[in-house]
């Protein structure tokens, strides 16, 4: 089977990782979206100027521009609504129309939301779990509306862990019950050529055919580069190379380190997060007193600095961690997860000045003509709110590769759910459904 004959779509793509590493693989663009209302909204100023947008706004613009754009559908509901409705309204551009053809479609891949068991949201519990609706939904529609031969989504990594349990029963049921088989996907973006240290779960559905219901073998892969060989792949031409702008408190920081230890500070810091090396060092309240003195910080950063050390204390005394703000020099060996707590204070590995939007983009997999227009305080946001496309990529070849061995792949007789881990590069059955 050609690659030309595999038709794939895609469900709330998001930003456009998911999407790009799908098409990447497959070599073709995929025959719909579906998402939902909203989610493709410009927001404009009073002058008319774009500000920002959803993420899936950059994506089509991105596909206009290149002449590569597909048909774009929206649920008519809400992407966290509890219900199991899968006859939804179907719309295009804010009017109902049939649903797009599903005959013969052989993979979707998909983005629900990973606010519900993301570690990085301070959302309430219930808040979470009704997050949780979006992957659920999805999954429910995929299987017993498109009927893939495959269906794969990226989620958390606390999908794999015990707050993640019953959402697994529940996925389990969803696959047992439209007749399909399982498998996590654990794996890491710094595995896949790349250099972010982004661990991840990829769910992989497998359409049972006949006596042939089990899971297929899937890949591993170990291809890790270091960040300066990595940024030295992006090309001069490149949009979005402007600099994330520097916060007071990334610039008391900085200022702070080399007051402490000079220019060759990098050196002398023993512990990647800079505020951890406060603490270790007892230097958290110089770092305070300092910034305090400085006659260049604002009292607005003077005071958000006073309530993060008051706030790092209380926290101490508890026995808890602290999340709220991270400051993190970054090694020429990785950088962190791209998320909005993460990517306005990770300095630059070997320059005083934090990663560049591009860079960001990068990091993520994004085409280096991609665009983020907007005001770049609240687009940036946007750039983790993704999936990287070279991750996808090894993902989606993986369930090319069972597609186009569809009739002769070895599966098991019985519907089951397979563990993958990338970083061991290990698999075990956990269970028949």
């Amino acid at each position: 089977m050609d690659n030309k004959y595999i038709k794939y779509a895609m469900l709330q793509p998001l930003t456009g990782g998911a999407y790009f590493g799908t098409e990447n693989t497959v070599g073709h663009p995929a025959e719909f979206m579906i998402s939902y209302p909203g989610f493709d909204a410009p927001k404009f100023n009073k002058e008319g100027k774009l500000v920002d947008a959803g993420n899936e706004y950059f994506l089509l613009e991105y596909l206009k521009r290149h002449n590569r754009s597909v048909p774009y559908y929206q649920f008519d509901r809400t992407p966290f609504q509890d219900d199991y409705n899968m006859e939804p309204t179907i719309l295009q551009n804010g009017e109902p129309v049939e649903h797009p053809n599903y005959e013969n479609i052989d993979l979707v891949a998909a983005v629900p939301v990973c606010a519900g068991l993301s570690s990085a949201s301070a959302a309430s519990s219930e808040h979470k779990s009704t997050c949780n609706n979006n992957m659920l939904y999805l999954a429910s529609y995929a299987l017993n509306v498109i009927k893939p031969k495959v269906y794969i989504f990226e989620n958390a990594p606390r999908l794999m862990s015990d707050t993640g349990s019953i959402v697994r029963e529940k996925l389990e049921q969803i696959a047992k019950d439209a007749n399909y088989s399982v498998a996590y996907y654990k794996t890491n973006t710094y595995w896949h050529d790349n250099c972010q240290d982004r661990p991840r779960t990829f769910v992989y559905f497998f359409r049972a055919d006949g006596d042939r219901k089990g899971t297929p073998n899937l890949g591993f892969e170990h291809k890790h580069v270091t960040v300066s060989e990595f940024l030295s792949r992006i090309p001069h031409n490149s949009t979005e190379n402007h600099t994330m702008p520097k916060s007071e408190l990334c610039t008391s920081m900085y200022d702070y380190f080399k007051h402490l230890y000079g220019e060759e500070w990098r050196c002398k810091v023993k512990t990647r997060s800079l505020i951890s090396e406060l603490v270790k060092t007892k230097q958290l309240d110089a770092w305070n007193d300092f910034v305090q003195k400085s006659d260049y910080i604002s009292d607005k950063a003077k005071k958000q600095v006073d309530r993060l050390v008051k706030h790092i204390y209380d926290k101490a005394k508890d026995g808890k961690g602290f999340y709220e703000t991270t400051f993190t020099l970054t090694s020429d060996d990785k950088v962190p997860a791209a998320m909005f707590k993460t990517i306005p204070f990770a300095f630059h590995h070997s320059e005083d000045r934090l990663y560049t939007m591009r860079e960001w983009m990068s990091f993520m997999g994004m085409p280096y003509d991609f665009e983020m227009q907007g005001d770049v305080g609240l687009t940036f946001r946007k750039i983790g709110q993704n999936v990287p496309a070279r991750t996808m990529q090894f993902i989606a070849s993986e369930a090319v590769n069972v597609i186009k061995n569809w009739d002769t792949v070895e599966r098991g007789p019985n519907l089951n759910v397979v563990f993958f881990d990338n970083i061991k590069q290990t698999s075990y059955v956990m269970k028949d459904l």
